[in-house]
């Protein structure tokens, strides 16, 4: 926490910062986030956001679950949101079908 500080002193707040783990921080451009990759491939076919499912286990994932039309946490992040079993339970693939089946 104190190394992301720094980095935004330093940088005046000019990038994005998302720990992915506990000991692992990303440091990206403001324009580049999974939110903004996803509209870019969604707006090709005439979809937005909140058209999407996403799903999450990470703070870098925020922004993305956060525009997302539903945006899940998976069960081995610590909840932001509503959560889906983990990975090794195939969370993503039971809540896909409890939506769309």
């Amino acid at each position: 926490l104190e190394l992301e500080k720094e980095i935004e002193n330093i940088t005046k707040g000019e990038v994005n910062i998302a720990f992915v783990l506990e000991h692992c921080l990303e440091i990206f451009s403001k324009e580049s986030d999974k939110a903004n990759a996803a509209k870019f491939l969604l707006e090709k076919d005439g979809l937005t956001l909140k058209d999407s499912v996403a799903f999450g286990d990470g703070c870098n994932d925020y922004n993305l679950l956060k525009e997302a039309g539903k945006g899940f946490v998976m069960g081995n992040a610590l909840p932001e949101n509503e959560t889906v079993e983990t990975n090794a339970d195939n969370g993503v693939a039971k809540k896909l079908v409890e939506l769309f089946l």
